[in-house]
Protein backbone atom coordinates (compact mmCIF):
# COMPACT_ATOMS: atom_id res chain seq x y z
CA UNK A 1 0.00 0.00 0.00
CA UNK A 2 1.21 3.54 -0.87
CA UNK A 3 2.08 5.18 2.06
CA UNK A 4 1.30 8.79 2.41
CA UNK A 5 4.14 10.96 3.61
CA UNK A 6 4.25 14.76 4.64
CA UNK A 7 7.27 16.26 6.00
CA UNK A 8 8.89 19.65 6.60
CA UNK A 9 12.95 20.23 5.98
CA UNK A 10 14.77 20.88 8.95
CA UNK A 11 16.75 23.88 8.26
CA UNK A 12 20.25 24.47 10.08
CA UNK A 13 22.10 27.49 9.71
CA UNK A 14 25.97 27.64 10.39
CA UNK A 15 28.31 30.89 10.37
CA UNK A 16 29.38 29.92 6.48
CA UNK A 17 25.84 29.61 5.42
CA UNK A 18 22.74 28.12 5.45
CA UNK A 19 21.95 24.83 4.77
CA UNK A 20 19.31 21.59 5.09
CA UNK A 21 19.72 18.10 6.48
CA UNK A 22 17.66 16.78 3.23
CA UNK A 23 21.07 16.78 1.60
CA UNK A 24 22.58 13.42 1.02
CA UNK A 25 24.15 11.68 3.74
CA UNK A 26 23.31 14.04 5.98
CA UNK A 27 20.07 12.71 7.63
CA UNK A 28 18.71 9.60 9.21
CA UNK A 29 15.17 7.93 9.05
CA UNK A 30 12.48 6.16 11.05
CA UNK A 31 10.16 3.58 10.06
CA UNK A 32 7.52 2.05 12.54
CA UNK A 33 3.78 1.42 13.34
CA UNK A 34 1.43 3.62 15.57
CA UNK A 35 -1.02 1.93 17.81
CA UNK A 36 -3.33 2.38 20.26
CA UNK A 37 -3.84 1.02 24.41
CA UNK A 38 -5.03 -2.22 23.04
CA UNK A 39 -1.93 -2.46 20.47
CA UNK A 40 -4.66 -2.21 17.44
CA UNK A 41 -3.07 0.32 14.29
CA UNK A 42 -3.88 3.73 14.48
CA UNK A 43 -4.79 4.35 10.80
CA UNK A 44 -3.80 7.75 9.23
CA UNK A 45 -2.16 9.25 12.38
CA UNK A 46 0.19 12.43 12.12
CA UNK A 47 3.67 11.12 13.88
CA UNK A 48 6.34 13.58 14.82
CA UNK A 49 10.14 13.21 15.11
CA UNK A 50 11.65 16.27 17.06
CA UNK A 51 14.94 16.96 17.15
CA UNK A 52 16.36 17.54 20.14
CA UNK A 53 18.66 20.30 19.36
CA UNK A 54 15.51 22.00 17.88
CA UNK A 55 12.58 21.24 19.76
CA UNK A 56 10.84 24.13 17.22
CA UNK A 57 11.03 22.38 14.32
CA UNK A 58 9.46 18.47 13.76
CA UNK A 59 9.19 16.97 10.95
CA UNK A 60 5.83 15.03 10.21
CA UNK A 61 4.45 11.98 8.43
CA UNK A 62 1.39 10.74 8.05
CA UNK A 63 0.60 6.87 8.85
CA UNK A 64 -0.97 4.47 6.13
CA UNK A 65 -3.99 2.57 6.34
CA UNK A 66 -2.43 -0.29 8.62
CA UNK A 67 -0.80 2.81 11.32
CA UNK A 68 2.75 2.25 9.48
CA UNK A 69 4.93 5.26 8.62
CA UNK A 70 8.66 6.85 7.65
CA UNK A 71 9.91 9.48 8.93
CA UNK A 72 12.53 10.94 6.29
CA UNK A 73 15.48 13.79 6.62
CA UNK A 74 15.69 13.54 10.46
CA UNK A 75 18.79 15.43 11.48
CA UNK A 76 21.84 13.07 13.35
CA UNK A 77 21.09 13.19 17.01
CA UNK A 78 18.64 12.46 19.65
CA UNK A 79 15.04 12.36 18.12
CA UNK A 80 11.78 12.36 20.15
CA UNK A 81 9.18 10.45 18.37
CA UNK A 82 5.63 10.84 19.03
CA UNK A 83 1.70 10.82 16.82
CA UNK A 84 -1.65 11.81 17.07
CA UNK A 85 -4.97 11.56 15.44
CA UNK A 86 -6.95 14.87 16.33
CA UNK A 87 -10.02 13.38 14.38
CA UNK A 88 -10.04 10.01 16.24
CA UNK A 89 -9.65 11.87 19.43
CA UNK A 90 -5.90 10.75 20.04
CA UNK A 91 -4.10 14.44 20.92
CA UNK A 92 -0.87 15.05 20.33
CA UNK A 93 0.83 14.94 23.97
CA UNK A 94 3.54 17.66 23.71
CA UNK A 95 2.53 18.74 27.37
CA UNK A 96 3.16 16.45 30.57
CA UNK A 97 -0.42 17.37 31.17
CA UNK A 98 -1.38 15.00 28.08
CA UNK A 99 0.79 11.66 29.03
CA UNK A 100 -0.92 8.90 30.06
CA UNK A 101 -0.18 5.44 31.55
CA UNK A 102 1.18 2.62 29.11
CA UNK A 103 2.11 4.91 26.25
CA UNK A 104 5.35 4.31 24.90
CA UNK A 105 7.03 7.40 22.80
CA UNK A 106 10.56 6.38 21.91
CA UNK A 107 13.60 8.70 22.02
CA UNK A 108 16.17 7.22 19.18
CA UNK A 109 19.86 8.62 18.94
CA UNK A 110 20.55 9.09 15.01
CA UNK A 111 23.52 8.65 13.38
CA UNK A 112 24.00 9.84 9.39
CA UNK A 113 22.25 7.95 6.86
CA UNK A 114 21.29 5.43 9.42
CA UNK A 115 17.68 3.95 8.75
CA UNK A 116 16.07 2.48 12.12
CA UNK A 117 13.11 -0.07 11.91
CA UNK A 118 10.31 -1.38 13.16
CA UNK A 119 9.81 1.17 15.72
CA UNK A 120 6.54 1.07 17.84
CA UNK A 121 4.93 4.41 19.02
CA UNK A 122 1.73 3.40 21.02
CA UNK A 123 -0.47 6.56 22.36
CA UNK A 124 -2.97 6.03 25.17
CA UNK A 125 -6.78 6.44 25.48
CA UNK A 126 -8.92 8.74 23.68
CA UNK A 127 -9.66 12.16 24.80
CA UNK A 128 -12.25 13.55 26.70
CA UNK A 129 -13.80 17.17 26.56
CA UNK A 130 -13.81 19.95 28.66
CA UNK A 131 -16.52 22.49 27.11
CA UNK A 132 -16.39 26.38 28.92
CA UNK A 133 -18.52 28.83 28.99
CA UNK A 134 -16.24 32.16 30.49
CA UNK A 135 -18.11 35.50 31.12
CA UNK A 136 -18.16 38.07 33.15
CA UNK A 137 -20.82 39.34 35.54
CA UNK A 138 -22.75 41.18 32.70
CA UNK A 139 -22.53 37.72 30.46
CA UNK A 140 -19.94 39.00 28.59
CA UNK A 141 -17.90 36.44 27.14
CA UNK A 142 -13.93 36.52 28.39
CA UNK A 143 -10.59 35.47 26.98
CA UNK A 144 -8.91 33.64 29.78
CA UNK A 145 -6.43 31.00 30.40
CA UNK A 146 -7.02 27.65 32.18
CA UNK A 147 -4.64 25.97 34.43
CA UNK A 148 -4.74 22.40 34.43
CA UNK A 149 -2.66 19.96 36.32
CA UNK A 150 -2.40 16.18 37.57
CA UNK A 151 -2.45 15.70 41.42
CA UNK A 152 -1.16 12.26 40.82
CA UNK A 153 1.90 12.87 38.40
CA UNK A 154 5.33 12.84 39.65
CA UNK A 155 5.28 16.83 38.48
CA UNK A 156 2.50 19.24 38.23
CA UNK A 157 2.19 18.86 34.42
CA UNK A 158 0.40 22.47 33.88
CA UNK A 159 -1.16 23.74 30.88
CA UNK A 160 -1.88 26.69 30.38
CA UNK A 161 -4.01 27.49 26.91
CA UNK A 162 -5.98 30.83 25.81
CA UNK A 163 -9.96 29.73 25.12
CA UNK A 164 -10.34 28.33 21.57
CA UNK A 165 -13.33 29.86 20.06
CA UNK A 166 -15.57 27.03 20.20
CA UNK A 167 -14.39 27.20 24.08
CA UNK A 168 -13.83 23.22 24.01
CA UNK A 169 -10.33 21.91 25.48
CA UNK A 170 -9.56 18.36 24.91
CA UNK A 171 -8.29 16.44 28.42
CA UNK A 172 -7.17 13.08 29.61
CA UNK A 173 -9.80 10.62 30.84
CA UNK A 174 -8.02 10.85 34.45
CA UNK A 175 -8.89 13.07 37.38
CA UNK A 176 -7.13 16.57 36.56
CA UNK A 177 -7.36 20.02 38.50
CA UNK A 178 -8.84 23.19 37.06
CA UNK A 179 -8.47 26.74 37.39
CA UNK A 180 -9.33 29.92 35.19
CA UNK A 181 -7.38 33.24 35.43
CA UNK A 182 -8.46 36.12 33.51
CA UNK A 183 -6.10 39.79 33.83
CA UNK A 184 -8.33 41.82 35.92
CA UNK A 185 -10.30 39.25 37.43
CA UNK A 186 -10.49 37.11 40.33
CA UNK A 187 -9.23 33.35 40.11
CA UNK A 188 -11.81 30.75 39.72
CA UNK A 189 -11.16 27.46 41.02
CA UNK A 190 -13.15 24.29 40.42
CA UNK A 191 -12.11 22.59 43.91
CA UNK A 192 -13.49 26.30 45.39
CA UNK A 193 -16.50 26.55 43.00
CA UNK A 194 -17.69 22.40 43.72
CA UNK A 195 -18.08 21.52 47.24
CA UNK A 196 -19.76 18.71 46.29
CA UNK A 197 -16.82 16.93 45.08
CA UNK A 198 -14.79 16.50 48.37
CA UNK A 199 -10.91 16.51 46.02
CA UNK A 200 -11.81 19.38 43.97
CA UNK A 201 -10.66 17.16 40.81
CA UNK A 202 -12.34 16.64 37.31
CA UNK A 203 -13.48 13.46 35.92
CA UNK A 204 -14.52 13.02 32.41
CA UNK A 205 -14.56 9.62 30.44
CA UNK A 206 -12.85 9.30 27.73
CA UNK A 207 -15.15 10.67 24.27
CA UNK A 208 -17.54 12.48 26.73
CA UNK A 209 -17.77 16.24 26.99
CA UNK A 210 -19.05 18.35 30.28
CA UNK A 211 -19.58 21.79 30.08
CA UNK A 212 -18.80 24.37 32.85
CA UNK A 213 -20.24 27.97 32.86
CA UNK A 214 -17.87 30.03 34.72
CA UNK A 215 -18.29 33.39 35.86
CA UNK A 216 -15.48 36.05 36.88
CA UNK A 217 -15.60 38.85 39.05
CA UNK A 218 -13.88 41.68 39.00
CA UNK A 219 -10.40 41.87 40.90
CA UNK A 220 -9.22 45.15 42.05
CA UNK A 221 -6.06 43.80 43.28
CA UNK A 222 -4.52 43.34 39.96
CA UNK A 223 -2.10 44.86 37.42
CA UNK A 224 -3.43 47.13 35.06
CA UNK A 225 -1.80 47.71 31.68
CA UNK A 226 -3.02 48.78 28.41
CA UNK A 227 -0.89 46.24 26.90
CA UNK A 228 -2.75 43.17 25.30
CA UNK A 229 -2.97 40.44 28.25
CA UNK A 230 -1.75 37.55 25.78
CA UNK A 231 1.68 37.11 24.20
CA UNK A 232 3.26 40.38 24.99
CA UNK A 233 5.85 41.06 27.83
CA UNK A 234 4.72 43.48 31.03
CA UNK A 235 4.31 46.94 29.75
CA UNK A 236 7.38 49.29 31.12
CA UNK A 237 6.91 49.78 34.73
CA UNK A 238 5.92 53.99 34.36
CA UNK A 239 2.23 52.51 32.39
CA UNK A 240 1.63 50.36 35.15
CA UNK A 241 -0.55 50.81 38.59
CA UNK A 242 1.30 47.97 40.85
CA UNK A 243 -0.19 47.34 44.15
CA UNK A 244 1.51 46.84 47.01
CA UNK A 245 0.55 42.76 47.44
CA UNK A 246 1.31 42.52 43.67
CA UNK A 247 5.24 43.91 44.66
CA UNK A 248 5.03 41.65 47.41
CA UNK A 249 4.35 38.60 45.52
CA UNK A 250 7.22 39.04 42.86
CA UNK A 251 9.50 39.88 46.23
CA UNK A 252 8.71 36.22 47.32
CA UNK A 253 9.26 35.21 43.98
CA UNK A 254 12.52 36.08 43.14
CA UNK A 255 13.89 35.17 46.96
CA UNK A 256 12.72 31.44 46.32
CA UNK A 257 14.25 31.91 43.02
CA UNK A 258 17.56 32.98 44.67
CA UNK A 259 17.73 29.67 46.30
CA UNK A 260 17.77 27.15 43.40
CA UNK A 261 21.30 26.11 43.03
CA UNK A 262 22.95 23.63 40.43
CA UNK A 263 22.36 20.29 41.95
CA UNK A 264 18.94 20.91 43.01
CA UNK A 265 16.62 18.38 42.59
CA UNK A 266 13.12 18.85 40.28
CA UNK A 267 11.14 18.05 43.23
CA UNK A 268 12.94 20.34 45.60
CA UNK A 269 12.56 22.73 42.33
CA UNK A 270 8.40 22.16 42.65
CA UNK A 271 8.23 23.45 46.06
CA UNK A 272 7.95 27.11 44.80
CA UNK A 273 7.89 26.64 41.25
CA UNK A 274 5.35 25.38 39.05
CA UNK A 275 5.43 24.11 34.99
CA UNK A 276 4.28 26.52 32.75
CA UNK A 277 2.80 24.51 29.11
CA UNK A 278 4.38 24.44 25.88
CA UNK A 279 7.43 22.46 24.15
CA UNK A 280 9.99 21.31 26.30
CA UNK A 281 12.65 18.20 26.59
CA UNK A 282 13.03 16.42 29.51
CA UNK A 283 16.51 18.88 29.94
CA UNK A 284 14.72 21.82 29.75
CA UNK A 285 11.95 23.40 31.10
CA UNK A 286 9.83 27.13 31.86
CA UNK A 287 8.60 27.43 35.26
CA UNK A 288 6.41 29.84 36.67
CA UNK A 289 6.40 31.00 40.06
CA UNK A 290 3.77 29.82 42.48
CA UNK A 291 3.77 32.93 44.36
CA UNK A 292 3.64 35.69 41.25
CA UNK A 293 2.24 33.96 38.06
CA UNK A 294 3.94 36.77 35.91
CA UNK A 295 8.13 35.63 37.16
CA UNK A 296 9.18 32.76 35.07
CA UNK A 297 12.32 31.04 34.69
CA UNK A 298 13.94 28.84 32.39
CA UNK A 299 15.64 25.55 33.77
CA UNK A 300 18.31 23.25 32.01
CA UNK A 301 18.80 19.41 33.81
CA UNK A 302 21.22 17.22 33.95
CA UNK A 303 19.37 13.15 34.02
CA UNK A 304 19.48 11.71 37.24
CA UNK A 305 19.10 8.17 35.49
CA UNK A 306 17.44 6.32 31.90
CA UNK A 307 14.58 5.28 31.93
CA UNK A 308 11.96 3.05 30.00
CA UNK A 309 10.32 6.81 28.70
CA UNK A 310 13.59 9.14 28.55
CA UNK A 311 10.42 11.90 27.81
CA UNK A 312 9.69 11.44 31.79
CA UNK A 313 10.59 13.95 34.06
CA UNK A 314 12.16 12.69 37.06
CA UNK A 315 11.91 13.81 40.59
CA UNK A 316 15.46 13.55 40.97
CA UNK A 317 16.80 14.96 37.80
CA UNK A 318 19.45 18.09 38.80
CA UNK A 319 19.23 21.27 37.97
CA UNK A 320 21.85 22.30 35.29
CA UNK A 321 21.41 25.74 34.80
CA UNK A 322 18.78 28.68 35.65
CA UNK A 323 18.38 31.45 33.66
CA UNK A 324 17.99 35.27 34.95
CA UNK A 325 14.01 35.30 36.19
CA UNK A 326 11.40 37.82 33.85
CA UNK A 327 8.19 39.33 33.82
CA UNK A 328 6.02 37.69 31.20
CA UNK A 329 2.27 37.54 31.31
CA UNK A 330 0.56 34.14 31.15
CA UNK A 331 0.45 32.91 27.66
CA UNK A 332 -0.91 30.21 25.26
CA UNK A 333 1.79 27.90 24.04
Amino acid sequence: MLMRIAFLPFVAVSLCGGYTYAQAGETGSVQGIVLDEARNPIPYATVYGTPGKDMHKPLRATADAEGKFILLNLPPGVVYLDAANEHEGYVHSIFSFYVMPGERKPVVNLHVDEAIHNTVIQIGPKAAYLQLNIHDESGNPLQATLNLSRPNMGHSGDLSSSKPEDGVFPVPPVPFHVGVFALGYEPWDYADADSNDRDGLLRIRSGETLNLDICLHKDTVMVRSSYPPYGHALAPRQQLSIDSSFVQSVSEALRATEAIKPGMSRRALLTAFTEEGGLSSRTRRTYVSKACPYLKVDVDFNWSHTSDNETAEMDDDKVANISTPYLQYTVAD
